[in-house]
C-alpha cells in the first residue's frame, strides 16, 4: 500500500473515527473499550497529469455530480469498469 500510494498517480483518500463500546449496565468498574480507526482507499487514477495532482488545479466553482466522476472517460478504462459505473443508474 505505502509503495503504490507514493506513485503520481495516486490518490488516497481517509477517514479517522472513534467510538466506545459500553457495557449499558450501571456498574462501579468501567468495561467500556475504546476504539481509535483509520479507514482508507487508495485510488489509481488514470488520467491524472505528470507530477500528480496540485492544489491550484482546484476551482471551486466547478461542480461536479456522480455521474460526472463515475462517467467520466478515465473510469471507463475497460468493459467490467464501465458496466459498474454505468449500473448505479438503471432503476
Amino acid at each position: 500500500m505505502a509503495e503504490q500510494g507514493a506513485l503520481k498517480s495516486a490518490v488516497t483518500a481517509y477517514d479517522n473515527f472513534e467510538q466506545v463500546d459500553s457495557v449499558k449496565a450501571q456498574r462501579v468498574e468501567d468495561n467500556s473499550v475504546f476504539h481509535s480507526v483509520t479507514t482508507g482507499e487508495l485510488i489509481q487514477g488514470a488520467d491524472i497529469p505528470p507530477g500528480g495532482l496540485r492544489q491550484d488545479m482546484l476551482n471551486s466553482k466547478v461542480r461536479l455530480g456522480l455521474e460526472d466522476v463515475l462517467l467520466a472517460s478515465g473510469n471507463k478504462d475497460d468493459e467490467i469498469e464501465c458496466e459498474v459505473s454505468s449500473s448505479v443508474f438503471i432503476s
